[in-house]
């Protein structure tokens, strides 16, 4: 069989956005794509709010200074995980990269010159541990997932699926 030619992209609409333009059973996929990526992203959030959660004692002890941090990262991943389920927006994803890359760059300063100017080991550089180091290679992972989500998502369009609010109703 003589297959058929392909047509230019001008004639596919090329201005619509990109899940418009695609056939449905590919929409499909990069819904499911992007739902799993999603989900994976989520655990890892979870994950490293439950890792942060067990070194706070340990922190609080030294300063309290240290003990608060841990407690509110523990708490913004928590919530994270959760907006992650609930509200799949660009803007949910972006905040999550940063916040996520900012605490691995406060993790490197602190294994390699030490927290500048706060609490009693200010400026020392605190020895690399086995929990830290799977928290670090957690929020690396959620940090590519994030970004994979922001690169494949459409700029005019939802992550999936409409967020669903507590009545079972689709927002708009």
């Amino acid at each position: 069989m003589a297959r058929r030619p392909v047509a230019p992209a001008e004639s596919l609409n090329a201005d619509r956005p990109l899940l418009a333009s695609m056939r449905p059973w590919s929409r499909a996929a990069l819904a499911l794509r992007a739902d799993g990526l999603r989900y994976g992203a989520a655990v890892a959030s979870a994950y490293a709010a439950f890792l942060h959660d067990v070194v706070v004692p340990e922190h609080a002890a030294e300063f309290w200074g240290y003990g608060l941090f841990f407690v509110l990262t523990t708490a913004l991943q928590f919530f994270y995980a959760g907006a992650l389920l609930f509200w799949p927006r660009r803007s949910v994803f972006l905040a999550g990269a940063a916040g996520n890359a900012a605490v691995l760059a406060l993790y490197v300063v602190s294994r390699t010159v030490g927290v500048p100017l706060l609490g009693p080991h200010a400026g020392r550089p605190e020895p690399v541990g086995a929990v830290d180091l799977a928290c670090a290679i957690v929020e690396v992972a959620l940090v590519l997932a994030l970004v994979r989500l922001l690169r494949d998502l459409p700029a005019e369009a939802p992550a999936s699926r409409p967020a669903m609010t507590p009545a079972g109703q689709a927002e708009e």
